[in-house]
């Protein structure tokens, strides 16, 4: 990940940016389930709004699964959602951290420059599959009091068996990561209308050169990368998803893995 992002992304969580409403939180389908969840909820309201009388009280509305017998699956649920809201304190929990959200925006409350303006912190963590492969995908509005809000998605695959997160390494030969990059900027340039030899001047990545990011999905049909807001476009151009099907891969990819199955029945 270049160091760009990094930036990007830190500026992206901190940033104090007239009051917007949260934009809307997408439907994801959901496969059918084989290991066992329950949902959970973290709702805070503006304490000095009646929402009897007005339906935006609501400062905070997190849900999330939580699996039983995989803690380390729970940990990187609770690890993502937490990067959401990024500032100088260290939290120890998705709660730890809506209660630290909730007193800065206390605080915020006191500042001369307030103007009613409302915080907001919403996320949704969607179980997208769930049988030999648990995927995820948190969904994420921020809004501190700035120019506007910002929104956020990323996924998580595990692999149950193994109760770890799949990294790209783990379903690819090796050295052939170099070979996916190329891949893949190719159909970032055609899907953007830029020829081969075009600069990528008008990207954020560094030094002008494609690179892929860590945020991707393993789907039925490919890799999917997204690029969120700020990352590699401006915030007026939203996000940018990349999708690589297994079909321009398949030569770089291990026979068994824990997504195999996903590209072997194509």
């Amino acid at each position: 990940m270049s160091k760009l992002f990094l930036f990007l992304a830190a500026a992206f969580l901190f940033c104090s940016c007239s009051n917007s409403k949260p934009t809307q939180l997408s439907q994801d389908s959901v496969n059918t389930d084989t290991a066992v969840y329950s949902i959970k909820s973290i709702i805070e309201n503006d304490e000095d709004c009646d929402s009897t009388l007005s339906k935006d009280c609501r400062i905070v509305d997190i849900t999330y699964p939580e699996f039983e017998n995989q803690p380390a699956l729970n940990d990187s649920i609770n690890e993502r959602i937490q990067k959401i809201y990024t500032t100088e304190t260290s939290y120890g929990s998705v709660s730890d951290m809506v209660q630290g959200f909730m007193a800065d925006y206390r605080n915020f409350k006191t500042d001369l420059n307030f103007n009613n303006r409302v915080y907001n912190l919403m996320s949704k963590t969607r179980v997208l599959s769930n049988d030999q492969l648990v995927s995820l995908k948190t969904e994420s509005y921020i809004y501190t009091g700035g120019a506007h809000g910002g929104s956020f998605v990323a996924f998580i695959n595990w692999d149950p068996q193994a109760r770890k997160q799949i990294s790209i390494q783990d379903v690819l030969k090796p050295d052939t990561y170099d070979s996916l990059q190329v891949i893949a900027e190719k159909i970032f340039r055609k899907n953007e209308g830029i020829s081969s030899t075009d600069p990528l001047k008008q990207y954020f990545f560094e030094d002008n050169t494609f690179v892929l990011n860590e945020n991707y999905l393993f789907t039925p049909e490919g890799i999917k990368y997204l690029y969120n807001e700020y990352e590699i476009k401006p915030y007026s151009s939203g996000r940018t998803e990349l999708l690589i099907p297994y079909d321009s891969i398949r030569n770089l990819l291990k026979p068994k893995s824990a997504i195999s199955h996903l590209f072997t029945a194509n």
